[in-house]
């Protein structure tokens, strides 16, 4: 794996040799014509690692590390969508908003939503884990797979945000307070009822997609 990754890279530089011919005063200049806005970015980047630790450590802190090991298993069945959408369509899609086809939008969420139906069943038939397991693994990947659906439409439009340079700044902002609010999520969820933690991720989906969408109401006009 560590070879494969290696290779990867040397392959991506090889690739975009290009776009990494830029000497050092043109660096420092970006750096300094940009210094808020990379500090901003470099906040946002910390306390999203950050904020993941922090959500992993205090569910396995409070239910266990089998327990809280199916719950992530199931917490990524709808992370991964969003993610596979950013790096794949993301910004190219947005960009490109009234040309976008509505089809091949659905046509991705069906076929991506059909591929966790077949995992989910084979991991179902095939782990060793206990029956209970195996039902509440269920349970949290298609939740899961609810707030995943739901991140789709929050990065398209942080992404139309994001494209307007001078509302840089205020993604990150909003960045920032969501990955605060994932933070205190799980703990908050335990105290109330710890059967609940099993929505954390469909949670915290809502809860980044209501201030986007309020964000681009106020910012939009």
């Amino acid at each position: 794996m560590i070879y494969f990754i290696i290779i990867y890279c040397l392959t991506c530089y090889l690739a975009f040799f290009n776009y990494f011919r830029i000497n050092f005063k043109e660096i420092k200049k970006i750096f300094l014509d940009n210094l808020k806005k990379f500090k901003l970015g470099l906040s946002s980047s910390f306390f999203k690692y950050f904020s993941n630790i922090v959500w992993r450590y205090s569910t396995v802190l409070l239910i266990g590390d089998q327990k809280s090991g199916i719950l992530f298993l199931g917490f990524s069945f709808g992370s991964f969508m969003g993610t596979l959408f950013d790096v794949s369509y993301g910004a190219s899609l947005v960009n490109k908003i009234k040309k976008i086809n509505i089809n091949k939008f659905i046509l991705y969420i069906i076929l991506y939503i059909l591929f966790l139906t077949i995992i989910i069943y084979a991991f179902k038939n095939f782990s060793n884990l206990s029956d209970y397991d195996k039902f509440f693994f269920e349970k949290v990947a298609k939740i899961s797979i609810l707030g995943g659906l739901l991140m789709l439409f929050t990065l398209a439009i942080r992404q139309s945000l994001f494209k307007i340079k001078k509302f840089h700044s205020k993604c990150y902002k909003i960045d920032l307070l969501g990955y605060i609010f994932i933070m205190i999520l799980v703990p908050i969820i335990y105290v109330i009822n710890a059967n609940y933690l099993i929505f954390a991720f469909l949670i915290s989906s809502v809860f980044t997609f209501v201030i986007y969408v309020a964000s681009y109401k106020i910012l939009i006009k």
